[in-house]
């Protein structure tokens, strides 16, 4: 059905065609051909028109067999456009695929335009292998795409997993003495990254240069954010040092991406020599890096590492988030340094970072391992001044000591 205010934008003949269509209840019958054939003629223009505002796919269709029986008429390359675009919005994609055949019968070869128009609707929907069928269609009607629709294919079934279909593609490519653009590698190497195949990877890189494309920052950043997605840290330190061979420098985000991904794969020494080396630079540095660091360390259990790190981030003039004080503040009640980890604690209060039951658990648990129970009551105290729900985190917190019998034991005998 047309809403009102698209109805109002079109031509005063389709709006004629609409009303007949809406006066019908939207059914297709010798009323709406009778209001029809009031007309003079309906064009090609006219059809297409019709059918870029109708949602009704089967009445949609029948108007255009209809205009097509006229006598003298052709459809033209936008009514075909329009009936494929009115399928597809209406979910009947395998019906839109046909429009190409329905045009050849007719007397009317589709052009590239055709297929690149199906393609866009497949990618758009990421329908991989519906993309892959279009583009055996192609090869049918003897339509070579352009480099851009290669890409476009290329992209669609990388980005859907069906990376060897896109290598075949890619042969079709060479095939046809078509010259690759440095996005074409790019396409490649991230499909390539994306499946572990490092060693073919690095084989389209080298091509890529062998080209006169090297890669720039930006280039080379996609592919250590897909590695780092993947996890495969090793290869995300070869593509750094072809970075280097290339003479790319870093930029902000290249150091982010490798040393997120170093923090969270257990390398965080690593990550922490690209920290120092951005320091070396000059480079600035996000406060996101620090907690990223933050969080490796701790996890590594290196807390006095990490609290180098608060200290770094406060000099550097930045100001700390509740999610580093409590990743520390875990930390350090981890090595059973909890006083330490209660001043950090009563830094959050002060600076106003709204403190909560991730905050304070650690320190919970650690009182109540140490059987400091005045303390722990204290604290339970601070957080109901501080407007925590107590009974709820109280709730919390013996959840979470639920499995470790010993704990179990000393927070119940001591409540």
């Amino acid at each position: 059905m047309t809403p009102l205010s698209i109805s109002e934008r079109l031509s005063p003949i389709a709006r004629f065609i609409i009303d007949s269509f809406r006066k019908n209840q939207y059914r297709w019958g010798t009323e709406v051909v009778t209001q029809l054939q009031k007309l003079r003629r309906v064009t090609p223009d006219l059809v297409a028109e019709v059918l870029k505002v109708e949602n009704n796919p089967v009445l949609a269709s029948k108007f255009f067999h209809w205009a097509g029986k006229q006598k003298g008429y052709r459809h033209t390359f936008s009514s075909y456009n329009a009936l494929a675009y009115c399928l597809h919005r209406n979910k009947l994609f395998r019906a839109a695929d046909q429009v190409p055949e329905l045009m050849e019968a007719q007397g009317k070869p589709p052009t590239e335009k055709q297929f690149e128009i199906l393609i866009r609707m497949h990618s758009d929907c990421n329908r991989g292998n519906r993309v892959y069928y279009v583009y055996q269609k192609m090869k049918k009607f003897g339509i070579v795409p352009r480099v851009f629709l290669y890409n476009k294919i290329m992209d669609v079934l990388v980005r859907t997993n069906c990376l060897d279909l896109a290598l075949s593609v890619y042969e079709d490519f060479k095939g046809h003495g078509l010259v690759e653009e440095s996005i074409t590698y790019m396409i490649l190497i991230k499909g390539l990254c994306k499946a572990g195949r490092v060693s073919e990877m690095f084989e389209i890189l080298e091509k890529m240069r062998g080209n006169l494309c090297k890669p720039d920052v930006f280039a080379y950043t996609a592919m250590l954010r897909v590695l780092v997605s993947e996890g495969n840290l090793d290869a995300c330190w070869r593509v750094w040092e072809e970075m280097r061979k290339d003479l790319v420098e870093p930029d902000v985000m290249a150091y982010v991406t490798l040393i997120t991904g170093f923090c969270k794969g257990g390398r965080v020494e690593r990550g922490y020599e690209l920290f120092r080396e951005m320091k070396e630079k000059g480079v600035l540095i996000d406060r996101a890096i620090y907690g990223v660091l933050v969080d490796g360390f701790v996890g590594k259990r290196k807390v006095g590492k990490a609290c180098d790190m608060l200290k770094d981030l406060v000099d550097s003039g930045y100001r700390a988030d509740l999610g580093i004080y409590n990743s520390i503040i875990g930390g350090l009640c981890t090595i059973k340094r909890v006083d330490k980890a209660y001043k950090l604690f009563e830094i959050t209060v002060q600076d106003g970072l709204g403190p909560d039951f991730s905050t304070v658990n650690p320190l919970l648990v650690c009182y109540a391992e140490m059987g400091r129970m005045d303390d722990f009551c204290k604290l339970l105290m601070q957080m109901e001044k501080l407007r925590f729900c107590v009974v709820d985190d109280l709730e919390k917190f013996f959840e979470f000591m639920v499995g470790k019998e010993e704990r179990i034991k000393i927070g119940l005998g001591s409540v």
